[in-house]
């Protein structure tokens, strides 16, 4: 077992073998369902995959207000002077863009304009390919069956949309729910509950139930836009979640001295890789100041259960150095606590949205370096749940914005990151599933 030291690395230190408790399998084998908008988009039935997407849009500075559309990496073509290689690329470029921003993203918070803009420029693409004859066929069909797609999506859209702000603001809490949901399964389900972070579940009930009591109150508004299967999915996660609260605590507080010792190192090792994933070299001013506190108040309680320890007996010099080392930690990670109070409490609201998608943008960038178009056979699942989370940690922030003030920028940017995380879940499962056909 290691205790990290974040300013040296690695420190060496030799602890007690973790041991499962006794009576307690450590094992969590519940798995919460995944609660899905029932209107969403359609997919192509094609061999392109999500993970190729190399076009996808990144967020605007607070101070710019570019275009909505995705735009195309290949710039302004002159489709009738185009090679037909040149011609497949740009229609797969475009089928990629839709996919990353309608197949399977809740109608009700879709953009018109951009699916208008992939609609223009594929009737384009269309137009130089039919310049190519019978060797240009193949493609002209598979573009007549996409704008068929594109257009009978365009009206599930507006139908969707037509049932006014509810069925939107509906749709975005059942995608958050979502969220919620993967964080689960990532972190706790079938994991030895006295390694897990009592913390981040607690983060997670509390977020579940801000969501499940606007979904109560647009219920008693808007009965018509609200599904009650997904009200029972959210209540039942929520209970379970509670529920495994009060387990992880048990769990914890279980075996001899030695083991809980070992369990305290575990808990302590996980604040470092936590503040390791979202705070070293970071921007203070996008970090989300509960999360230092989370971080900073777990570690405090650490150190005080490794002192009891010490207290009621305990002779272990891998306790001791234990204790040395998570305080020397907690000093360093209070000094940050302080500084990003400080930097947030002088901020202007421009600046935090403007930090906000700045950060956003280096975690869809470490996505694209790290992901897009690789083989998913080799992808580490691991990073690409920190990836998750760091960019739901943005977008727990730019949510609480929108609650605050009225922007746009920051509401798109929103959106943006909102389709940022369906996809990074939908490419876990898609890693998940390849990995487990490679070892087959």
């Amino acid at each position: 077992m290691q205790v990290y030291d974040e300013a040296n690395g690695p420190t060496s230190v030799c602890t007690a073998a973790v041991r499962k408790p006794p009576g307690h399998n450590g094992e969590v084998t519940l798995v919460s369902p995944h609660l899905r908008p029932l209107d969403r988009g359609v997919c192509e039935n094609s061999s392109l995959t999500l993970a190729a997407v190399s076009c996808v849009d990144t967020l605007r500075p607070a101070f710019l207000d570019g275009p909505s559309f995705y735009p195309s990496p290949h710039g302004d073509l002159n489709m009738a002077t185009q090679t037909l290689d040149q011609l497949t690329t740009r229609a797969n470029s475009l089928q990629g863009q839709y996919s990353y921003a309608f197949a399977n993203k809740p109608r009700a918070t879709r953009q018109l304009d951009i699916l208008d803009k992939i609609i223009a420029d594929t009737r384009e693409v269309l137009t130089g390919a039919r310049t190519h004859g019978q060797r240009g066929q193949t493609l002209v069909n598979t573009l007549n069956e996409r704008l068929t797609m594109y257009q009978s999506e365009r009206a599930e859209i507006q139908k969707a949309q037509s049932r006014g702000p509810a069925a939107m603001e509906a749709a975005i809490l059942a995608t958050r729910a979502n969220f919620v949901f993967f964080q689960y399964r990532t972190h706790f389900a079938g994991q030895n509950r006295a390694t897990r972070d009592k913390g981040l579940l607690q983060d997670m009930v509390t977020t579940l139930t801000q969501i499940r009591d606007a979904y109560e109150g647009l219920a008693i508004t808007y009965p018509q836009s609200i599904s009650n299967e997904d009200r029972e999915v959210i209540s039942n996660n929520l209970r379970m979640y509670t529920n495994e609260l009060g387990e992880i605590a048990r769990a914890q507080e279980m075996g001899t001295p030695d083991e809980q010792a070992s369990t305290l190192a575990n808990v302590a090792n996980s604040q470092f890789e936590l503040y390791r994933v979202h705070f070293a070299g970071k921007s203070r001013l996008s970090r989300r100041p509960a999360l230092i506190n989370r971080c900073v108040a777990t570690l405090e309680d650490t150190k005080r259960r490794m002192l009891q320890l010490k207290s009621g007996g305990l002779t272990a010099e891998y306790n001791d150095k234990n204790i040395a080392i998570v305080t020397e930690r907690l000093d360093a990670y209070m000094a940050e606590q302080v500084a990003i109070a400080e930097q947030r409490a002088t901020t202007t609201f421009d600046s935090l949205v403007d930090a906000l998608a700045t950060a956003a943008n280096s975690v869809m960038e470490e996505y694209a370096s790290e992901f897009a178009g690789k083989n998913r056979a080799s992808r580490e699942l691991k990073k690409l749940a920190n990836l998750f989370d760091q960019l739901f940690e943005i977008e727990r922030q730019m949510t609480d914005l929108t609650q605050q003030f009225d922007s746009s920028t920051n509401l798109k940017n929103l959106l943006i990151v909102q389709d940022a995380l369906m996809v990074y879940s939908v490419e876990y499962d898609a890693i998940e599933k390849a990995q487990k056909a490679a070892k087959s």
